[in-house]
């Protein structure tokens, strides 16, 4: 892929946040960040994403939820989905047409690194 990769981080501690923030933009990612699904929604509007970082339970609605939002606007957005309960709380399995990954917290540069890696794959 070339130039930056846009990622919308969406995670309502702040300082893991910030620290995902930190740990994507070191590997040379844009990063659109906010702690809601209102915010999240916001910031994306006409922004061209080319992936969703999302932690499952917000503030407001599941990070499911704000999935199925962005995907009206762009159908088949890979996303990854953060959680420290564990990969059954995802509703529906990921399909071709919606790939959605599961990244377990806490968890490390490494880690995300191949998780984003997995998602953006053809």
């Amino acid at each position: 892929m070339e130039g930056k990769t846009t990622i919308l981080l969406v995670e309502d501690e702040s300082s893991i946040r910030r620290l995902a923030q930190r740990m994507l933009e070191l590997d040379g990612h844009r990063v659109i960040e906010a702690a809601s699904v209102r915010a999240a929604l916001a910031a994306a509007a006409g922004q061209s994403l080319h992936l969703v970082i999302t932690d499952y339970k917000l503030p407001d609605r599941s990070g499911e939820e704000l999935l199925a939002d962005l995907r009206v606007q762009q159908p088949g957005l890979p996303a990854v989905i953060m959680s420290g309960f564990g990969s059954d709380i995802l509703e529906a399995p990921p399909t071709e047409a919606h790939r959605t990954l599961f990244l377990p917290k806490p968890f490390g540069r490494e880690s995300l690194r191949e998780v984003i890696q997995a998602a953006l794959a053809p």
